[in-house]
């Protein structure tokens, strides 16, 4: 519904509000520019994206940025607490069942391709960072929820038959 009404507003050159940082706002002037561009080498599509997107950012409220080269299967971001721009290899990247789950922190002092940065998964890591990320997102939540749903997470296996790779090793 949202999309439609974004799309609506798009064609129509209309807004329902005089808001840059209104979603419709933001997401037409968005796709104005990238129905403008032209035809860029990769790196320079990803600079150029990166850009579309720092224009409609609400400096309050964006959290990440992310661009998907999904040519190159790379997977480039940017975080509100580290604005210089990393890059995850995902082709460099062993996503069979029989590796061990592994986690990197998104806020690192880190610049360029951190494929590398990866560590061995932590719980106590992931359950304190959920604990301050919802209680800050969502006060009032309790904190039993967001150890039930890390559980969750936490519980998802392999297919049938494949190797298993367990996030408790």
């Amino acid at each position: 519904m949202v999309y439609a009404q974004c799309l609506a507003a798009w064609d129509a050159k209309t807004s329902p509000s005089s808001s840059r940082y209104h979603s419709i706002n933001r997401f037409s002037r968005l796709a104005e520019r990238l129905d403008n561009r032209r035809e860029e080498s990769p790196r320079a599509a990803v600079e150029s994206a990166f850009d579309m997107l720092d224009g409609v950012a609400s400096t309050e409220n964006t959290r990440w940025s992310l661009v998907f080269d999904t040519g190159n299967k790379i997977f480039h971001f940017k975080t509100f607490r580290n604005r210089r721009l990393r890059s995850i290899d995902l082709k460099a990247i062993d996503f069979s069942c029989s590796q061990k789950v592994r986690m990197f922190d998104p806020h690192a002092d880190l610049v360029g391709d951190i494929t590398t940065a990866f560590k061995a998964y932590s719980h106590e890591d992931v359950l304190d960072h959920m604990l301050k990320a919802l209680k800050y997102f969502r006060p009032g939540i309790e904190e039993e929820l967001i150890r039930r749903v890390l559980a969750l997470f936490e519980s998802f296996a392999c297919p049938p038959g494949s190797p298993k790779g367990d996030v408790r090793r």
